[in-house]
């Protein structure tokens, strides 16, 4: 009887831009090539070409050591060798990033929908006679 052989790993899907925040966010890659990988939306993936766009305020990021390792995490996670061709170029859809910002600002907005919503709070807004002091509402998550 033979061992099963373990399964592995399949490699990413990348054709859209969900794909592309989905590998993003798995990547596992910290310092300043997560941060190139952050801000680059992608393009297209053709005949081993990845195309991305680098938001043009993100372009101090763009440092060789950083685009090595982000192509070997990349390559990791699609399987196989590929080119990375960078375009610094404002972004058509959203970066990984520019999600990150949107859903903070969601998240604080909700928080303070929600401590103007709330009896207690209210309450004793009224009987301190104060007021809620913009930008330091904080979601708690």
């Amino acid at each position: 009887e033979l061992a099963a052989e373990p399964a592995a790993t399949a490699p990413a899907r990348l054709g859209s831009a969900a794909d592309w925040h989905a590998l993003v966010d798995g990547l596992g890659v910290g310092g300043i090539a997560g941060e190139l990988a952050h801000n680059c939306a992608f393009r297209d993936l053709d005949e081993g070409c990845l195309t991305l766009s680098l938001d043009p305020a993100a372009e101090h990021l763009r440092v060789p050591g950083a685009e090595s390792r982000l192509r070997e995490a990349l390559e990791r996670a699609l399987g196989g060798p590929l080119r990375i061709d960078i375009q610094v170029a404002r972004p058509q859809q959203e970066t990984p990033a520019q999600r990150r910002t949107r859903e903070a600002q969601q998240r604080r907005e909700a928080a303070v929908a929600s401590m103007h919503a709330d009896p207690v709070a209210h309450r004793l807004r009224e009987r301190l006679d104060a007021e809620w002091v913009p930008d330091s509402i904080e979601p708690a998550d």
